[in-house]
């Protein structure tokens, strides 16, 4: 459940944009080539930095990358909310989302997996194989709710929220280091 809900976190950040993209053109006007970035630098950097992450999270310091990934889903949460009328800020704070989404995607389905056992493992798959569905239809939902208001920024206050949440439960969860292991240190046990 713990690697699931962190693989819906990491899609519910990237999924939260489009659906109120229309309400942020219309307010501030972006350049088209800029808008059309926004939801790509997630895929770059997801491309980028994928295999540095698989190997990264197979080391000692599992959940501190965890937390770092937290910390910059935050980060770039608020700058948006403080900064949205600057196209390339909302590019930059997608960016730093987007290496946020790396980790989780990666840590999310590989715990899932990881901890299933032998005979766990296929319902496991399944149950990630609706992350990116998941995060899109939590997101999308909340939209649908918070477009009628004009206020994008719910949007990104409750992924403020819902992160925060997240890394409260990593924290709890590390101090019993069985629950949050690394695939190499699950084959390893």
């Amino acid at each position: 459940l713990f690697g699931l809900c962190l693989a819906v976190l990491a899609a519910y950040h990237h999924f939260k944009l489009p659906p109120v993209l229309p309400i942020l053109l219309s307010a501030y006007g972006y350049n088209p080539t800029i808008a059309g970035a926004f939801m790509s630098v997630y895929a770059v950097a997801g491309l980028i930095l994928s295999f540095a992450v698989g190997a990264a999270l197979q080391g000692p310091h599992f959940s501190k990358f965890l937390q770092g990934a937290f910390a910059l889903f935050v980060a770039g949460s608020l700058a948006t909310i403080v900064w949205p009328e600057n196209g390339w800020n909302i590019l930059a704070a997608r960016a730093i989302e987007g290496i946020g989404f790396a980790v989780l995607a990666v840590a999310g389905p590989a715990l899932c997996t990881a901890h299933a056992g032998r005979t766990g493992l296929p319902l496991a798959a399944a149950l990630v194989a609706t992350w990116i569905p998941a995060g899109a239809l939590l997101s999308g939902v909340l939209a649908t709710t918070i477009s009628n208001t004009g206020n994008w920024q719910l949007l990104w206050w409750i992924g403020i929220l819902l992160t925060l949440a997240m890394s409260a439960w990593t924290h709890r969860l590390s101090r019993h280091r069985s629950v949050i292991q690394t695939s190499r240190e699950i084959a390893e046990n």
